[in-house]
């Protein structure tokens, strides 16, 4: 009963507008336990009836399983953002929660914008690399590790050639940069990639309408 109490009590402080949320679980941790008393329960009730429509039971589990790893195959390699159908799955949970809080759709992003840039040779060959900063603030060590080709990395967008932006920093937005190619899952974007138009100039790349790099 006190547990149920201290539950009931801290819940309704977490729920209030001044509370202190950051990504995650860990700052409701303390209702797992009871939730799980309250699933064990519900579930020995659940059996019984189970047991009757076996075939039933067995077709749900299947489906639900099924349902499962093809929306986590849908978002691979992205599958922790993956959202419950309590809120409203992926594609509607997107821009009320913080999906992707590692940045992850960086990396991918990063490596499109390589292979494509890959096709020109004059910039393979530029003696000064084209210039890139990925929008990932206070993390900015973990950049180079992303990329695979040699790169000047900028920590100020303003400065850089070539801009990603991820779904929880967009410092591009008011940049005159044109939108070169978009990582998406489920109809939805986890990261933008963006050029400056003098650094399309510059080392003579044009894209053409789906963002792929040409020839010039």
């Amino acid at each position: 009963m006190l547990k149920l109490i201290s539950t009931r009590t801290r819940s309704k402080r977490r729920c209030s507008p001044s509370a202190t949320l950051y990504d995650g679980t860990r700052h409701t941790l303390f209702v797992i336990p009871l939730l799980a008393v309250l699933a064990g329960a519900g579930f020995k009730v659940l059996i019984p009836w189970l047991a009757r429509v076996p075939f039933v039971t067995a077709t749900a589990i299947a489906a639900y399983i099924a349902h499962t790893v093809h929306t986590l195959a849908l978002l691979h390699p992205f599958e922790y953002v993956d959202m419950n159908a309590v809120a409203g799955g992926t594609k509607h949970a997107y821009g009320r929660f913080d999906l992707d809080y590692w940045s992850v759709a960086a990396k991918e992003a990063s490596r499109r914008l390589e292979q494509r840039l890959a096709y020109d040779a004059e910039l393979a060959s530029a003696e000064t690399p084209p210039s890139i900063a990925i929008c990932i603030p206070r993390r900015e060590w973990a950049v180079a590790p992303l990329l695979e080709r040699p790169w000047i990395i900028q920590v100020d967008p303003k400065k850089a050639d070539y801009i990603i932006e991820t779904e929880r920093w967009r410092c591009a937005e008011k940049l005159d940069v044109v939108l070169i190619d978009e990582v998406r899952r489920m109809d939805r974007t986890f990261a933008w990639t963006y050029a400056r138009r003098q650094a399309l100039h510059r080392f003579h790349v044009k894209f053409d309408s789906t963002g792929s790099a040409l020839r010039q």
